[in-house]
């Protein structure tokens, strides 16, 4: 396996947690519908494990809860525009139980996400007007996606020759190959 550039991936998406206005701090997360149809949105991303298993907070309403629960296959994208690197990772998503949650909780009320949460109405709830949203904090809708990664791609855009590889987790290892970029 390559491992300087692995490890690369790993200090990158670690800096998107420590590092105000890291490019990897956002991401896009895509899903499958019910009508088997791709669905995308921007995500803030939250944790990153030593196993590169990543954890997504999100309102307990929303459809891509229910798009995990009917096919746990999803898809994460970062992309850095100053330094040309995208990281593509693709595995698993679970739900992490209300057991779990607690701490993650507790993190959230301290800082300015909390109205995130607290929504009166789900998210994509139609509304006259934007002013129109209510909040209920003693009621919040508070969940969390663990992305258990199966594959990922690197791709390091450069004037010299572009650099991508793909990363496999096969039986508990991570097996590496060079693609054409």
């Amino acid at each position: 396996m390559n491992t300087i550039i692995f490890e690369e991936i790993k200090s990158l998406l670690q800096k998107g947690l420590s590092e105000r206005g890291h490019a990897f701090r956002f991401c896009t997360v895509a899903t499958i519908d019910t009508n088997l149809r791709p669905q995308q949105r921007t995500m803030v991303l939250r944790e990153v494990t030593d196993t590169l298993a990543l954890v997504l907070y999100t309102d307990a309403r929303s459809n891509k809860l229910k798009e995990i629960s009917a096919t746990p296959n999803i898809s994460v994208l970062f992309y850095d525009p100053i330094h040309q690197i995208q990281i593509s990772i693709s595995g698993l998503a679970e739900i992490l139980t209300p057991e779990t949650l607690a701490e993650r909780w507790h993190k959230v009320q301290q800082g300015t996400s909390i109205n995130d949460y607290c929504t009166t109405q789900a998210p994509g709830t139609s509304i006259e007007n934007p002013t129109d949203v209510a909040y209920n904090y003693d009621q919040p809708h508070f969940a969390a996606i663990r992305v258990l990664p199966t594959t990922i791609e690197y791709l390091r855009l450069n004037q010299s020759g572009h650099t991508k590889i793909k990363y496999s987790l096969e039986e508990n290892y991570w097996k590496s190959s060079f693609l054409v970029p």
